[in-house]
């Protein structure tokens, strides 16, 4: 589907509303209405108009829903903030639910959660593509994520094990702060290259526990090269 030039995206954490380079963020503070701001990034620049309302939640989902109605255009992209919701939290889950039909890409962040919690969300928000997990959980348990999407990033993956990698059917997945072996990897590694598994697969990325045996035992019985070392950014 090509780039609609004024395509919006909801970013819920901070009630505003984005049209790539314009924004409209929602305040509690009476004194900022109608004020605005500029934040710059290394590769884009945008403006925002701050307005007041009394419940920036609800201004935010009114002002959405007129936007969608006047272009006919649907949400991109959901960054969700678990931290930040407080007792909104279920309306705003109930909202995504019942408003869109699926989102293309979700990304959700949040420490010292419960992990009911989380898998509430990613029960009722349709993520269609992408699915992007930055949540730290009291208790490390395994996740119930839908399988038919495209791309898979965790980044807290204490919990996850070689028989739920090896379930994965992504095209890109990211697994971090596991405790998977380098015997682990190179199982996988040995069952993605004889195309026993994961044959979608475009690219991987997952932490090393032992970096100083990985080539010894990660890649045992693995044709490799050593590529020139990345720099740190």
């Amino acid at each position: 589907m090509p780039q609609i030039p004024n395509m919006p995206r909801v970013y819920d954490w901070k009630w505003y509303l984005q049209f790539y380079n314009y924004a409209v963020r929602w305040t509690e503070e009476k004194k900022e209405d109608g004020t605005r701001t500029n934040e710059t990034w290394p590769d884009e620049w945008r403006e925002y108009l701050i307005k007041y309302s009394e419940n920036p939640l609800s201004a935010m989902k009114e002002f959405y829903m007129h936007a969608r109605s006047l272009m006919n255009i649907d949400i991109d992209s959901v960054v969700f903030c678990m931290d930040d919701f407080g007792e909104q939290f279920w309306e705003i889950v109930y909202w995504l639910n019942s408003t869109f039909r699926e989102i293309p890409t979700v990304r959700i962040y949040g420490d010292n959660q419960h992990q009911q919690k989380l898998q509430y969300v990613l029960d009722n928000v349709k993520y269609k593509d992408s699915l992007k997990i930055f949540v730290e959980t009291i208790k490390q348990r395994p996740l119930e994520v839908r399988n038919n999407i495209k791309e898979l990033e965790i980044g807290y993956g204490s919990w996850i094990t070689l028989s739920y990698l090896m379930s994965l059917k992504m095209s890109k997945f990211a697994l971090l702060h596991t405790y998977l072996t380098n015997q682990d990897i190179n199982f996988f590694f040995k069952s993605w290259m004889q195309m026993k598994s994961h044959n979608n697969l475009e690219s991987f990325e997952i932490n090393l526990t032992n970096p100083e045996g990985f080539i010894a035992i990660g890649l045992r019985d693995i044709p490799y090269e050593v590529g020139p070392t990345i720099p740190e950014t």
